[in-house]
C-alpha cells in the first residue's frame, strides 16, 4: 500500500466520528467502514458482471481440466456463496434470498449474479450499527463467532478468488478479460 494511501485512510478514520454523528450511528468509524464496504461491493459487482459478459455464451460450459468447474459453475458457486454468507443477517433485515437458476446460461447467470450482489448490498446497507458491530455471527453450528465485517471480507475474498480463476478461463479461450480496477480511489 502506498504511503499516501495509508495517510489518507488514517485521516479519514480520524474524521469519521464527526461525520457519522448526524446519521444515527454513534461510531463514525464503523459507519464509514460500512459505507466503504458498500462502495467496494458495488465495484466488485460491476467487475464480475463485465467478466461474465466477456465470455461468449458458447463457452459457458468450458473448463480447463476435468476436475474444475465450468466457467458458468464458477460464477454460480461464488454468487450462491455470497448469499450464504449474508443469509446470517436475514432475520435482522428481512431481505429475501435470490434462488439459483435452473440452468446455467449467460442470461440466467447474469440475472442471478446481479441479484446476489444486490442482495448482499441490500443486507449490508440495512444493517444497524448494533448488527454491524456484532461479534457472535456463526457460519454454521461448529464455527467460531465472527463479526459482520469478517463475513463481508470472506465474501469479498471468495469472490476475488474465483474471479482470478475466471481470468484464466477467459484467457484460455482467447478472450482478453476486462481491465482490473479498484474504485473508489480515495476519500470524497
Amino acid at each position: 500500500m502506498k504511503r499516501r494511501t495509508i495517510i489518507q485512510s488514517l485521516a479519514a478514520a480520524t474524521a469519521a466520528p464527526l461525520a457519522g454523528a448526524s446519521s444515527g450511528w454513534s461510531n463514525g468509524f464503523a459507519e464509514q467502514l460500512r459505507n466503504d464496504l458498500l462502495s467496494h461491493w458495488h465495484s466488485t459487482r460491476e467487475y464480475a458482471l463485465e467478466m461474465l459478459e466477456a465470455m461468449p455464451a458458447e463457452h459457458f460450459d468450458f473448463k480447463p481440466v476435468e476436475e474444475q468447474q465450468t466457467f458458468a459453475e464458477q460464477f454460480e458457486h461464488f454468487a450462491a456463496s455470497n448469499v450464504g454468507y449474508f443469509s446470517r443477517f436475514e432475520k435482522e433485515v428481512g431481505e429475501p434470498r435470490p434462488t439459483g437458476p435452473k440452468s446455467l446460461t449467460k442470461d440466467t447467470l447474469r440475472k442471478f449474479v446481479g441479484a446476489t450482489f444486490d442482495y448482499v448490498q441490500a443486507v449490508l446497507a440495512a444493517l444497524t450499527e448494533e448488527e454491524f458491530l456484532r461479534r457472535d455471527v456463526r457460519m454454521n453450528s461448529r464455527s467460531k463467532a465472527h463479526t459482520a465485517q469478517d463475513i463481508f471480507l470472506r465474501a469479498y475474498m471468495h469472490t476475488a478468488h474465483h474471479r482470478g480463476q475466471i481470468v484464466t478461463y477467459l484467457r484460455l479461450k482467447g478472450v482478453t478479460p476486462p481491465g482490473w480496477r479498484f474504485p473508489p480511489t480515495g476519500v470524497a
